[in-house]
């Protein structure tokens, strides 16, 4: 697939999560909010700020870092990067306007931990996945990955192997694939849907097969349509 069409790391992980979801927000442009994605952009305001810089001895720490990957044609923003000077023979980046050679870490930042998982979502790994691919390909180095989640206060490490990268970009293909056709996909069959900002838009109890308007329309304009 054609890595030219660039594709947003959250819309990854929103399609990770729901398929369907990602179709109404990313093709359809639907939006919503409910009291959890309210406090999930309170958790992000904590971050979200891209001039802000710390310094803790030997750590540097940036927020709301763009991040990208030209082979995988992705981008996003890491919420915060964290560069630690180690020494000279040690395996670090140089990092421009600083001296020594520094060990990264992205964390990024959720509003509550799931009861239902021993650290974080599989949709949530993905979306770190992407970051480290891309801060891999930025600096040249092994990029260490946490999740912080907000209520509990800790952070947990998460597993970017090379098993999770394959997936991470078997994703990347699938959301391009949908994303050329301009379709959103069906709910999935026994999917629950609880909790989801996006239900009004989505409407999971009803027997319609395809998305809303725009979808029908693509339908409808697509070159083989007698």
């Amino acid at each position: 697939m054609n890595a030219e069409v660039k594709i947003q790391l959250r819309a990854v992980q929103h399609f990770v999560y729901c398929k369907r979801q990602w179709g109404l927000i990313h093709i359809e442009s639907q939006w919503a909010e409910n009291d959890s994605v309210v406090l999930g952009n309170l958790t992000h305001s904590l971050v979200n700020d891209p001039f802000f810089n710390e310094k803790r001895r030997d750590k540097h720490i940036s927020r709301s870092v763009p991040v990208y990957s030209d082979t995988y044609g992705i981008y996003g923003v890491a919420d915060c990067v964290e560069f630690v000077r180690c020494s000279e023979n040690a395996e670090g980046a140089e990092i421009p306007g600083k001296d020594g050679r520094f060990r990264i870490t992205v964390v990024e930042y959720k509003k509550s931990k799931n009861k239902h998982f021993v650290q974080a979502s599989f949709a949530d790994i993905m979306q770190v996945t992407g970051q480290v691919i891309c801060l891999e390909e930025m600096f040249g180095i092994p990029i260490d990955a946490y999740i912080y989640f907000a209520d509990v206060k800790q952070r947990f490490a998460v597993d970017v192997s090379p098993e999770n990268k394959r997936r991470f970009l078997t994703f990347v293909d699938e959301v391009r694939r949908f994303t050329y056709d301009g379709m959103v996909p069906p709910r999935e069959v026994g999917q629950v849907c609880t909790g989801c900002s996006m239900s009004d838009y989505c409407m999971p109890k009803a027997k319609a097969k395809r998305g809303g308007f725009k979808t029908k329309l693509a339908e409808l304009l697509r070159d083989d349509n007698p």
